[in-house]
């Protein structure tokens, strides 16, 4: 009979730390066989090696012995998981329901009851259930044994039962044992007094549990259980300090018991006869009631086994025994019942390895996969070594690496479910291997990152403004909650485009309108990635929503600013039509940053970060630390995307990445991939000083690396789970005190679960309320690179409006629920949710290589939280006034003029357009410079810079011919006359005009030309200029040329240089 009592209160630390207590037997075993090496063994106990696990000398020496618990050791509070996933609890259903008995009734009526029948059944199922589990993982027993009731799952396990006749045995003696009521006890005492105790008593010995070694007393102490009736067992438990009340109703083994038996109960007990098949198995039956091995029972064993006293110490004493069943062989033994209780009964077979199945109040799951992962794994791997999937074996190599894709990782988990119970296909994404799921799939959760202390103000950043450009048309705040709060979809098919998308409406983002405004230029434009001209966009519209105040505090000490920007798509490479200077910087992501930060002169760090599409997060995670270090007071952070390679989108789509149905269905189970949008957001953050009023605070984060995946894009939801907690800790703040998780949340079946199965682990544990689970691109689409600035600036309105926006997911997708099964989590309800002062917002983002970043958001106290107000659409303000500049850039309207065909100045047509074509190209490059007479002046001084420089050489060279002027030439006198002039002195036949190049090359004529101002230059006739030779190569001509972009060119002195190309210009300017 198993005593849970008496266990519990000599060895309760080993029931609720099992792992400590197999940690110790390890640690004894090892010493024991290092003693055997060296010739020094213990006298006491089996003169054997004990080697632990998979250090046994011998391959498959080690034997293995079942050991199964008796009545009392489950409660209504057992997890029985384990029990119902069994591949015999189904058998074991039918069994009873052949006997007039259901499964549920037995468990319902007996489950923590422990009275009879019900209790003895309930035990019995739990046994079978839990053997044919440890078989079917292939451990397979040598022996087996059992306390009191546990002698029918020893029956059982060796083959001398079926499960039929298991149950049956079961059924007959619960019936046979409820015939009387009582109790039992359990006590340490001498047996040689205790027999003249129970002489004077009607309490009767139950079992003899344990043999102990005492220092003083008698020599023959034991651990012993009594029965009798209730009234009997009290008053003995009165005398008696050490005893302790059990929880059995019945006095099980009670010599009482025979004379009740009828003639009936008789009949029933020899119906139990059964002897061992030949060639059943190698499992030989221990029976405790007879302290020996048997090959049959019989009505005469189950009898005795009612009336006589459990022998459980002789039972061990037996096994023992060099000649016993289990030889002289290391031991490892499984301890199979709903709560580990024989372990100290057990302890002088020194098992090299000691396990059991379930525990109370634990999961059956966990519990038994982390005992399972302390014993030798040669016998599970055979197992595995056997399963098919898709027609092939499993092997030892990363399931990707086989060959597997994400399409077959159902079919993957579904094959292994028997031996890693629970298993999701998502689950396959953090253990990539089959030794990786043996010995870590149902472990213990990583621990959590310890808290950090509570950071100071000054190391959180505060959001002061937001620029945004969504789809199709939204640019506001106040248009972005709303879209959010609405929940359409953004994502649209469009004229001209071949996929689905979140496309931009031009009344949000024209690249040419809104360059104009920005002070881009008509020839730079031309050739410009759009993103550049969306970036300056971006940034304009965050200054602005900031306020004055912030943006000239931010503009005060440019030094301490920084710009921080995220991107990852280049333009798409064509042939260009024409060449240009401006197309290399143009075009560079490198430069997006660096051209936000030349236009407003912040002169702190200043990168463009391609991480794909954690890019946003991940510069969001440079500016903190920047900021953090003492190198900036202020960051303007952002990222964009512009979809503009039709190819890509192709690529994406022929590898099933786009979906099908043009929409990011994140959480639902019409997941089928991703749409692809484009916008951008941009943040101005300050350094905090606990005061200044902020829209939310930005308060931890945290990037880092999958690990090694094959494929490289697959996810790591251990990866996810280290940078939440990673963010968690840099924000001084537990996994547990998120509210709310703006999701990643791409809308793929299987990389959501997987998302959601690392927030359960972190976020999503060891917490009273719920987290909530949000995405913005249920409504957005992915925006790629600018998707987890999106995520952030949400994370920002959610907590400047202390609101959740509502969500509905009219079916989760199936392993997104299981993901969330067990934690605490959910996704919003329709009507959403609020939040509380100071709660906080995490975001993630996921880039394709495996760049994981996540911030964390914190909502401003009340004091400082700034207002939320419904504004109208920014307008988009010129950059010279918001970067504070004394005259706003003002760009023209285009003047139309026609040429004048009277007057006698006018240039003949194979002539005088030369003039009219520089003026034109020199326009093209700096509008506006028509105002006036401003021959004389130098281009430099009109606004045109080196790259501008560049640029006009190669448009003159591509109207004129190839080296119709050269660098030098123009730096020696570098306006627009002296260009003319050197034009029309060139007497080469390169530089000779067809007419039809010409006619094709005529551009709109300058005001200054059209008014015949051009046709006397310096009071030289061009007649004469064109009669004139001027061959002669200038001389000391300079040729040094700045790079900056703005201002004007000086020119020092120095030495002369040789004549310098367009190409080499530009490739110094770039330089």
């Amino acid at each position: 009979m198993s005593r849970v009592d008496s266990i519990e209160s000599i060895d309760r630390g080993r029931i609720f730390a099992q792992d400590i207590f197999v940690c110790l037997t390890l640690l004894k075993s090892v010493c024991e066989w290092v003693c055997l090496q060296v010739g020094q063994f213990p006298r006491s106990g089996r003169s054997t090696s004990s080697i632990p696990g998979d250090m046994a000398s011998a391959p498959g020496a080690s034997m293995t012995l079942f050991a199964f618990a008796g009545e009392g050791v489950h409660s209504q509070t057992s997890d029985l998981s384990m029990v119902r996933r069994s591949p015999s609890f189904a058998s074991c259903a039918a069994a009873l329901a052949n006997l007039g008995m259901g499964m549920e009734d037995v468990l319902r009526e007996g489950l923590g009851v422990h009275a009879a029948p019900f209790s003895v059944i309930a035990t019995t199922v739990i046994n079978i259930c839990l053997c044919d589990t440890w078989k079917s993982w292939g451990y397979e027993p040598d022996a087996a044994c059992g306390h009191s009731v546990g002698e029918l799952g020893a029956a059982y396990a060796s083959g001398i039962y079926t499960l039929e006749q298991t149950l049956q045995a079961a059924v007959v003696l619960g019936g046979t044992a409820a015939k009387q009521a009582g109790a039992m006890l359990h006590t340490t005492a001498s047996l040689s007094q205790l027999a003249a105790q129970l002489a004077e008593s009607d309490l009767a010995l139950a079992a003899i549990n344990l043999r102990l070694v005492c220092k003083e007393g008698p020599d023959d102490q034991a651990q012993v259980t009594l029965c009798g009736t209730e009234a009997n067992i009290k008053a003995w438990l009165v005398k008696d300090e050490k005893a302790s009340m059990m929880r059995p109703k019945h006095p099980w083994h009670h010599p009482s018991y025979a004379p009740l038996l009828t003639d009936v109960d008789r009949a029933a007990l020899q119906g139990l006869a059964a002897t061992m098949p030949a060639g059943r198995g190698k499992c030989r039956f221990v029976s405790a009631t007879k302290a020996k091995e048997l090959h049959a029972v019989d009505g005469e064993h189950w009898l005795a086994w009612l009336s006589q006293p459990v022998l459980f110490a002789d039972t061990v004493d037996y096994l023992a025994r060099a000649s016993g069943p289990l030889g002289s062989a290391a031991c490892t033994v499984i301890e199979i019942g709903a709560h580990p209780v024989l372990s100290a009964m057990l302890h002088s077979l020194k098992p090299s390895m000691q396990v059991s199945s379930m525990c109370r109040d634990q999961s059956s799951v966990n519990w038994m996969l982390e005992q399972r992962s302390a014993l030798p794994t040669q016998a599970l791997k055979a197992v595995l070594s056997k399963l098919e999937v898709a027609g092939r074996l499993i092997s030892d190599l990363p399931f990707g690496v086989q060959g597997f894709t994400s399409v077959q990782y159902p079919l993957i988990a579904q094959a292994l479910d028997t031996c890693f119970p629970n298993l999701k296909a998502f689950d396959l994404y953090r253990f990539q291997t089959l030794d990786a799921l043996i010995a870590n799939y149902g472990r213990s959760a990583m621990p959590s990152i310890l808290s950090a202390p509570t950071l100071p103000v000054s190391m959180s950043a505060a959001v002061l403004g937001i620029g945004l450009v969504l789809p199709p048309t939204v640019t506001s705040c106040s248009e972005l909650w709303a879209a959010l709060l609405k929940c359409d979809n953004a994502v649209r098919k469009v004229p001209g485009r071949k996929h689905a998308g979140g496309y931009l409406d031009e009344r949000a983002f024209s690249p040419k309108r809104d360059g104009s405004v920005l002070g881009i230029e008509a020839a730079e434009a031309a050739v410009i990635d759009p993103q550049h001209v969306l970036a300056l966009a971006l940034a304009a519209r965050c200054f602005e929503d900031a306020g004055q105040e912030a943006a000239a505090e931010a503009f005060a000490k440019p030094d301490r600013c920084g710009v921080y920007l995220g991107a990852w798509q280049e333009p798409p490479q064509v042939a260009a039509r024409t060449p240009s200077a401006y197309r290399v910087l143009g075009t560079s992501l490198s430069a997006m940053a660096s051209r936000v930060a030349n236009t407003y002169d912040i002169q702190g760090p200043a990168m463009t970060i391609n991480t794909a599409c954690s890019s946003g997060l991940v510069a969001v995670n440079a500016a903190l630390k920047d900021m953090r270090l003492g190198v900036i007071d202020y960051a303007l952070v952002g990222c964009v995307n512009l979809l503009t390679d039709e190819a890509l989108s192709d690529d994406l789509a022929r590898a099933h990445f786009l979906s099908p149905t043009g929409a990011c269905h994140t959480f639902s189970a019409a997941a089928d991939g991703y749409a692809r949008s484009e916008g951008g957001v941009m943040l101005l953050l300050a350094r905090d000083d606990g005061i200044r009023p902020c829209r939310a605070l930005v308060c931890g984060s945290a990037t880092n690396q999958n690990s090694r995946r094959r494929p490289m894009t697959a996810v790591d939801p251990t990866a996810q789970e280290r940078v939440i907690r990673a963010a968690c800790a840099d924000g001084g703040i537990k996994p547990s005190e998120v509210a709310v998780v703006e999701c990643h949340g791409t809308g793929t079946k299987l990389g959501d679960p997987v998302e959601v199965s690392a927030l359960a682990a972190t976020v999503g544990a060891g917490r009273g309320s719920e987290c909530l689970l949000t995405a913005a691109k249920m409504v957005f689409g992915h925006l790629e690179s600018a998707a987890g600035g999106l995520g952030l600036v949400k994370a920002v309105l959610m907590a400047q409006r202390r609101q959740v926006p509502g969500a509905t997911v009219a079916a989760v997708n199936p392993a997104v629920a299981e993901a969330m099964s067990g934690a605490s989590l959910r996704l919003p309800s329709a009507e959403g949710a609020e939040l509380a002062e100071g709660a906080y917002i995490g975001v993630s983002s996921f880039g394709f290589a495996g760049n994981n970043a996540h911030v964390i958001v914190q909502v401003a106290p009340n004091g400082r939280r700034m207002p939320f107000i419904e504004a109208a659409e920014p307008a988009l303000a010129p950059v010279a006034a918001l970067a504070g500049a004394t005259q706003p850039v003002r760009k023209p309207e285009p003047v139309q003029h026609k040429p004048r065909t009277d007057g006698p100045g006018n240039f003949q047509p194979q002539h005088g357009r030369r003039p009219e074509l520089v003026w034109a190209s020199c326009e093209e490059i700096c509008e506006g410079i028509s105002e006036g007479n401003k021959t004389e002046i130098p281009i430099f001084e009109l606004g045109i810079d080196s790259l501008g420089l560049a640029e006009l050489l190669i448009t003159l060279e591509s109207k004129f011919g190839e080296g119709c002027v050269s660098v030098d030439e123009v730096m020696e006198d570098p306006s627009v006359s002296a260009i003319v002039s050197l034009l029309l002195s060139k007497q080469s036949k390169s530089i000779v005009e067809s007419p039809s190049k010409q006619s094709k090359d005529l551009e709109p004529a300058s005001p200054l030309i059209a008014e015949g101002k051009l046709s006397m230059l310096g009071g030289v006739d061009v007649a004469e200029m064109q009669r004139s030779s001027a061959s002669a190569e200038p001389q000391g001509v300079n040729s040094w040329v700045r790079t900056t972009h703005v201002g004007s060119l000086p020119r020092p002195s120095g030495t002369p240089s040789r004549t310098s190309s367009p190409s080499r210009l530009m490739r110094a300017s770039i330089g």
